[in-house]
């Protein structure tokens, strides 16, 4: 069996970096920047201008599509949610997993 999993990576939350390490910073621009203070006018405190243009630095808590490391911390999340009930995966190849349920897999 497969499945869509809709909005996946932003169900994924990004591990808190250790001390002293780098957050993971989004460069907003354009009309994105717009939508931000239109949602939290409190935001328009935080724009900068890069050569005329409205720029937003936001710090990201969650897994954006694009993200280097987005599918890897979905797939880790995934496969925990898993092995949480009950599902064992196959050790020659870590996309497959089997569920054993009365007796049947």
């Amino acid at each position: 069996m497969f499945a869509n999993i809709p909005n996946a990576f932003i169900q994924t939350c990004i591990p808190e970096p250790d001390k002293g390490k780098a957050c993971v910073i989004m460069k907003m621009t354009g009309v994105l920047v717009d939508y931000m203070i239109k949602i939290n006018p409190t935001y328009k405190d935080y724009v900068v201008f890069d050569r005329g243009k409205k720029v937003l630095y936001i710090v990201i808590f969650r897994a954006v599509y694009g993200m280097f490391d987005a599918s890897l911390l979905f797939y880790k999340k995934l496969r925990a949610d898993l092995e949480g009930h009950g599902f064992q995966f196959n050790p020659y190849n870590p996309c497959v997993c089997n569920k054993m349920a009365n007796g049947k897999q």
